[in-house]
């Protein structure tokens, strides 16, 4: 039977690490698991699966006690309680080429009624504390490798399996990074390389007692949380899907300093909010509102929609998406910080109106308004 105390533990020539662990295995102390990792100074993969220590609340950071596995290029957490997360994220100092991956697992804590902030917070800062010098509101690390795209899929069901997840990597094409596709986050023939995530999820057997809102609620905190602090103008590229940010005060303030983002991919839930800030036909109360939304945006793609969801008009979603494409044909585009002309529109759909495409394309540069189709390869008419 497995031991913590196990020889194979002291290998030091050990290059991977690879426990998930069952109903029988004895969850190490922090400190053992330290021991541990510090005995191994070759290892270059360490994925640890509901085998971290049981911890119930929030400890403090010793970094005195800190393991940097000098030779690490994968680092994976997965366990149900947020406090053990951010306890061993924090006292593990990984190198910053390394991927970063925290999934907080069937939630232990979802009998409560409801979530304490801490709980976000806590997912929230074993994330940051990879990206920051010395943790929250510092820094970023010499040569943190964060990628240049943002994927954030949120699970729209409010049935079982439930999945989250906002990893930031690299898309790739064909063994390339074409970030000029047209349709970066569409296309069939591509590859995510995730870099630092964090994943919120149960699985299908598992009987969560917490209603929906509040796990959904949950999942914003702490996504907002990593938003508001890792540095988003390194971005070029986003997707974002499902019920996430779907309140555009949410959006605004998420999203409002990922000023280099060219390629923006909706789908779910989230077009509404985000369309209706884009197009600044709304005033918000939110003094981050005066300032418009991914500037630099060149392809815009809209995709995965109900039949009359904004191919329609009359369609609010569609009289947003109208004043989008217009505020940016008319904005300044010598101006300091001014929106500039797409120069792709995308549209996923399963039924497309042609005029729809004949007026939307004079706003788009050279009125590329490209169509896919349920039956098309991704690559677009």
């Amino acid at each position: 039977m497995f031991s913590w105390e196990s020889p194979l533990l002291s290998v030091i020539t050990l290059t991977e690490l690879d426990i998930a662990a069952h109903s029988s295995l004895e969850h190490p102390t922090l400190e053992v698991l330290l021991a541990v990792l510090r005995r191994l100074p070759a290892l270059k993969f360490i994925r640890l699966k509901n085998c971290l220590p049981s911890i119930a609340h929030r400890i403090a950071h010793d970094g005195h006690t800190r393991v940097e596995p000098p030779h690490l290029n994968h680092f994976e957490l997965i366990s149900g309680s947020p406090f053990a997360l951010h306890a061993v994220a924090a006292h593990v100092r990984v190198p910053t080429s390394a991927k970063f991956l925290i999934q907080c697992d069937n939630y232990s804590f979802a009998h409560q009624v409801e979530f304490d902030e801490q709980h976000a917070q806590a997912l929230a800062d074993a994330v940051l504390s990879h990206v920051f010098v010395h943790g929250l509101h510092h820094h970023p690390r010499d040569g943190i490798h964060i990628g240049q795209h943002l994927l954030a899929l949120c699970s729209d069901e409010i049935t079982q399996p439930y999945e989250s997840s906002l990893e930031f990597g690299t898309m790739r094409y064909s063994d390339s990074d074409d970030v000029d596709t047209p349709f970066d986050f569409m296309r069939k023939s591509q590859s995510w390389e995730p870099f630092i995530g964090l994943n919120l999820s149960w699985d299908v057997d598992f009987e969560p007692n917490t209603p929906y809102i509040l796990l959904e609620g949950l999942t914003m905190r702490a996504y907002k949380a990593l938003l508001s602090n890792i540095p988003l103008d390194l971005l070029k590229g986003v997707h974002i899907a499902g019920d996430a940010f779907t309140e555009p005060e949410t959006f605004i303030r998420s999203f409002h300093s990922a000023k280099n983002v060219e390629a923006l991919t909706l789908s779910g839930e989230v077009q509404s909010a985000a369309l209706e800030v884009m197009s600044g036909l709304i005033n918000f109360d939110d003094p981050l509102s005066s300032e418009p939304l991914f500037p630099s945006l060149k392809r815009l793609c809209i995709c995965e929609l109900p039949p009359d969801a904004i191919m329609m008009d009359g369609n609010t979603a569609l009289t947003h998406l109208r004043a989008t494409l217009q505020r940016r044909r008319d904005a300044d585009q010598d101006a300091v910080g001014g929106l500039r002309v797409l120069d792709r529109l995308g549209l996923f759909h399963s039924i497309v109106l042609a005029a729809l495409v004949e007026e939307l394309g004079p706003l788009v540069t050279h009125g590329s308004v490209d169509l896919i189709t349920a039956g098309d390869n991704g690559d677009g008419q």
